[in-house]
């Protein structure tokens, strides 16, 4: 399970770090946010394609991206 503070890879290349994360109870799984650098100008979905990892202690974990949030403050897909 992440804390936040872990770092990210993308094709094994160090390009951010977690800077929260907790257990997603309708996932059954974790979730983390995170900040990416990228160049400026550049677009975010530059960076959605390549593999991602996340170190947690020393092992490095599948993760995937998305540039949504994960969230539904509106609750539009609740009532989908």
């Amino acid at each position: 399970m992440a804390w936040g503070d872990e770092p990210i890879y993308r094709d094994g290349r160090l390009v951010g770090t977690l800077t929260s994360a907790a257990h997603g109870h309708t996932l059954g799984r974790g979730v983390a946010m995170g900040y990416v650098a990228g160049e400026p100008g550049e677009r975010a979905e530059a960076w959605l394609p390549g593999p991602y990892d996340i170190d947690l202690a020393g092992v490095r974990v599948p993760a995937t991206v998305s540039l949504r949030a994960w969230h539904d403050p509106a609750g539009a897909r609740l009532r989908a």
